[in-house]
């Protein structure tokens, strides 16, 4: 039998443990185990951008969401010099008895090379911790949305001005 991951055993003893109490404080138990579980979503950035105010304007978009959704409801991680890495977000997530991740590379198509760093790092991630359930999803690119915003601000910006508002 192998051995179990630090936060595998954690959520095992607290399981063991709510099976032990009372009808009336098992439904507090499991209001609180259901907020642990709520999912957070990590915002991955290529990094290396602290120039061009990149990581500043993912920093706001992440407090902002914390602000409305609470305090961890979305992170922001950097795969090159910036910090904090995806590793540290999700070790951070998971001493705070969070197991379940969402990740949304902020890149303009799956087939960035970062997107498949990632990937390795959620592969990575997935091995060493076995509790944690993290879900890689699309680029925010390959969104139709975003395609359409962003041509919509090209449009925009290769008009005239004149002709862009009446168009």
């Amino acid at each position: 039998m192998s051995e179990l991951d630090p936060v595998t055993f954690l959520i095992a003893t607290e399981l063991l443990a709510a099976c032990d109490i009372s009808s009336s404080h098992r439904q507090a138990s499991l209001t609180r185990s259901h907020a642990i579980s709520s999912p957070t979503l990590i915002l991955v950035a290529q990094g290396g951008a602290n120039e061009s105010g990149c990581s500043d304007s993912f920093e706001d978009l992440s407090r902002r969401a914390q602000r409305d959704f609470g305090a961890d409801s979305v992170r922001v991680a950097y795969l090159d010099s910036d910090s904090p890495s995806l590793f540290d977000v999700v070790e951070d997530l998971l001493s705070r008895r969070i197991h379940r991740v969402r990740v949304l590379p902020l890149f303009l198509s799956e087939a960035d090379l970062a997107a498949g760093d990632i990937a390795i790092e959620i592969h990575d991630l997935q091995e060493k911790y076995a509790a944690l359930e993290i879900e890689l999803l699309p680029a925010i690119g390959e969104d139709a949305r975003f395609q359409r915003l962003l041509w919509q601000m090209v449009r925009e910006r290769a008009l005239p001005d004149w002709l862009a508002k009446t168009s």
